[in-house]
């Protein structure tokens, strides 16, 4: 039996540490994402033979055999072996916790991952398989990602949304707050996303975040913020509120915003999104994609897409 799922990457444009805390954050789909493919046939005990693709190469193949899903390594990078294979034995173990019928234990599997985008950009490689592994196993996804890992769970709401999303975080043991929003802005043209050249481990800074400095304030500004963004009208409106966002994420972090620090004489703002100091940027600047373009290219900075390019909106 052949059977494939597809989820979204993603993007956090407000809301970062404090969604921890239960501040709604605006988050977006991206319009890249993961795949993932599963070719089953009868055998005498469980045999998952798994490849990963990233970009369209071949990174590594592992297999996991038996009830406790032993793994072995096939071919590919020891390293990637190391961090991807315990992952993944990892994931399929919660979700056989969650279905104990999954994985059938008279059943070969082959399956194949295809990643679109860079392992490096932070755009949601594990939270679009975990939530492909979901959809295959017949578990929830918020359930799966929760049992191993240390996030909001935002990023699986993007992963199975097709627009952008208003998402609040409730603690593990409720169910999270997913509001779809029509954020498709007129100004498109004038934002654009820089990546860093940094990757950065969201699960190593939620766990150096201390989410005791948030305040019921805090909550309720970061949370107005993220609806007025969801609703912003125009260019200036969207800076304004993105600004104030950076300042009071920056108090909260004992941090200068990224804009102070590298960016000063940049015409426009530029906002860190998701864990600060690594990943991707957004940038605004009414002067228009041309000037972004060449403002962060003169800086080092190459990966720069375009917000059209990048987000995956209601149509």
């Amino acid at each position: 039996m052949q059977q494939s799922f597809y989820s979204n990457g993603k993007l956090m444009i407000t809301g970062e540490y404090t969604v921890l805390a239960g501040a709604t954050a605006l988050a977006v789909p991206a319009q890249a994402g993961q795949t993932l493919e599963v070719d089953s046939k009868p055998h005498q005990n469980c045999h998952i033979i798994w490849h990963t693709h990233v970009e369209g190469k071949h990174l590594l193949s592992l297999e996991f055999t038996g009830p406790h899903l032993h793994p072995g390594w096939l071919h590919g990078n020891r390293m990637h072996f190391e961090s991807s294979g315990n992952f993944i034995r990892r994931m399929l173990l919660a979700a056989q916790i969650l279905n104990p019928d999954f994985p059938n234990q008279h059943t070969q599997y082959e399956i194949k991952t295809h990643l679109d985008f860079s392992l490096h950009w932070g755009l949601g490689s594990s939270s679009s398989l975990i939530s492909n592994v979901a959809w295959w196993a017949g578990v929830d996804p918020f359930e799966l990602l929760f049992k191993i890992s240390g996030g909001s769970g935002y990023d699986v709401a993007c992963a199975r949304s097709s627009t952008p999303i208003l998402y609040a975080y409730r603690g593990k043991n409720l169910k999270p707050m997913v509001e779809e929003v029509r954020f498709a802005p007129l100004f498109a043209g004038k934002l654009a996303f820089i990546y860093s050249g940094r990757k950065q481990d969201s699960e190593d800074s939620v766990r150096k975040f201390n989410i005791a400095n948030v305040e019921q304030s805090h909550i309720d500004t970061i949370s107005d913020i993220s609806v007025k963004v969801a609703n912003a009208s125009d260019l200036g409106t969207f800076s304004d509120l993105l600004r104030q966002h950076e300042l009071l994420t920056a108090g909260l972090l004992g941090r200068k915003p990224v804009q102070d620090v590298l960016f000063r004489d940049f015409k426009g703002m530029v906002k860190s999104l998701g864990a600060w100091g690594g990943d991707f940027m957004l940038a605004a600047s009414d002067k228009g994609s041309d000037y972004i373009k060449n403002y962060f290219a003169n800086k080092g900075l190459t990966i720069i897409i375009p917000y059209k390019d990048m987000v995956s909106t209601p149509t």
